[in-house]
């Protein structure tokens, strides 16, 4: 299980290539919203791999500058919960969209949400508190998530989807994206615990 809580990031940049590669040798078979979708899951374990491999060091920075941690390799996000934040949550709710958000609307729209709030997250709240230019996460959810988020709306947009299915998407997103970070990080916050991260992960003033 240690191997697994250190490296499941890597294995999501192998599984990032393996998919691209099937995704677009069978570009025909697809339509553009189960497309963006696919993509959209591949640009999460590609912002997965910035944040927790190169540069790699978003465990210290959201330890030390958004909640302000005197232990911040630890302390409250430490392996044990990043990797149930974003395996557990993030791997299997975006593979839930790409199998259901082509039919369920509502449900495509909560993962491009999602990645929408990484965006706003990354380029403007973190960068804001800590009073930095950039943060691990921020390339990727600027070059990445933002423009699949604007090809998205536009490409539902031509269905005629009634304004209040927007705000249910947005709404939804932003209950379940929070919870399924505020809660593994809450119940998994401990000073002493053995799930540390590298210190090649510490970030750099």
């Amino acid at each position: 299980m240690r191997l697994i809580r250190n490296h499941w990031f890597d294995w999501g940049l192998l599984i990032a290539v393996i998919t691209s590669v099937v995704v677009f040798t069978n570009l025909e078979k697809f339509s553009s919203v189960k497309l963006i979708l696919w993509l959209n899951f591949i640009f999460l374990l590609l912002h997965q791999f910035e944040e927790y491999r190169f540069p790699g060091t978003f465990p210290f920075f959201f330890n030390k500058y958004i909640n302000k941690s005197p232990m911040p390799d630890r302390y409250p996000l430490n392996t044990h919960s990043a990797f149930i934040i974003n395996v557990l949550f993030g791997w299997i709710g975006y593979l839930i969209a790409i199998e259901f958000g082509e039919r369920i609307v509502l449900i495509g729209m909560m993962v491009i949400f999602a990645s929408l709030l990484n965006f706003v997250a990354h380029v403007f709240i973190a960068n804001i508190k800590a009073k930095t230019f950039y943060n691990p996460g921020m390339a990727t959810s600027l070059l990445l998530f933002l423009p699949l988020a604007i090809f998205y709306f536009m490409e539902i947009s031509k269905s005629n989807i009634p304004a209040g299915e927007y705000l249910y998407g947005a709404a939804a997103s932003i209950a379940v994206t929070a919870a399924g970070i505020i809660f593994p990080v809450k119940i998994f916050a401990e000073k002493n615990t053995p799930y540390v991260f590298d210190k090649r992960k510490m970030w750099k003033d």
